[in-house]
């Protein structure tokens, strides 16, 4: 059986990242006028409807100018950051709240 291995974009050979750098730029060029033409997103940004909640945080790909350098980045808020340390600090609270027995997965005889 075959298994498609996936390898890291940097060791790539330099002709399959040059055509990885020019299919991610046809992409950003087809979504123009989604994102700006600067960057590509897989999240909607301004989702009409969406709770502002929800519209804490994004994941982007830009390209660098030598023609083979693709960037990535998140962007979150500090309303995200927040309550994904506030998520913690809770999961972290009841963690120290149970016995060993609880921590193995099995149930309490009190």
């Amino acid at each position: 059986m075959k298994h498609n291995k996936w390898t890291p974009y940097c060791h790539l050979p330099r002709r399959k990242q040059r055509g990885s750098f020019i299919r991610l730029r046809q992409k950003i060029r087809n979504r123009i006028a989604v994102d700006g033409g600067l960057f590509l997103s897989r999240h909607v940004l301004d989702e009409p409807g969406r709770p502002a909640i929800f519209n804490q945080w994004a994941d982007v790909y830009f390209l660098g100018s030598d023609g083979l350098t693709i960037w990535n980045a998140s962007i979150v808020t500090a309303t995200h950051e927040f309550w994904e340390t506030v998520e913690e600090m809770a999961h972290s609270r009841v963690w120290e709240m149970l016995t060993p027995i609880e921590h193995e997965g099995g149930v309490s005889e009190d």
